[in-house]
């Protein structure tokens, strides 16, 4: 009993530190343009989705989703966070690895680099089969922070992948964090 407690509380106190809001300033031409912010740990990173896309966070499961309207199609960044808050290196042997654990059978079409907020990380394109006749299309790209990895998803159906390159682009051009080395 005392133990499930303590998870409990340590889950709380992480999904508390957790915190996505929105922030509003001037853009090009003076247009109002709404970025969301996510603080935790002390950092801060920050976004424009797509227009239009809905943008909702998990703290449990340090995640936020971007979705269009018509869902077909979906961003997932991920953050995941190293124990001893160094900045991983990005070994693109290993997150290929982790990519095929979690996705059996997927097959990669492109390997490349894809740099977010100035810092430098490591792309896939992969499809797989979901049923028979359907198969979805993923654009991944990692990244690294002071602390730990950023992994951006995109998902849709294979067929339209290239559809959502340049908005999926955009987000990711719009994307500021911390450096491996804690600056901003």
């Amino acid at each position: 009993m005392f133990c499930a407690v303590t998870v409990s509380v340590e889950s709380l106190q992480a999904a508390e530190d957790f915190h996505l809001f929105t922030e509003k300033f001037l853009g090009a031409e003076d247009n109002e343009v709404t970025r969301y912010v996510l603080r935790f740990d002390e950092k801060r990173f920050s976004f424009i989705p797509p227009p239009g896309w809905s943008v909702k966070s998990d703290a449990a499961k340090r995640t936020i989703t971007v979705l269009p309207e018509d869902l077909k199609a979906g961003i997932t960044v991920k953050f995941e966070q190293e124990s001893d808050g160094a900045a991983p290196e990005l070994n693109t042997k290993e997150l290929r690895k982790r990519i095929q654990e979690r996705y059996p059978g997927a097959k990669f079409t492109r390997e490349y680099e894809f740099p977010v907020a100035g810092q430098p990380g490591a792309a896939f394109d992969v499809v797989r089969a979901l049923e028979k006749n359907t198969r979805a299309g993923m654009r991944m790209v990692f990244t690294r922070y002071a602390g730990g990895i950023v992994e951006f998803e995109l998902t849709t159906s294979a067929a339209r992948l290239s559809d959502y390159h340049v908005v999926f682009s955009r987000m990711l051009y719009s994307f500021q964090m911390p450096t491996p080395d804690g600056n901003k």
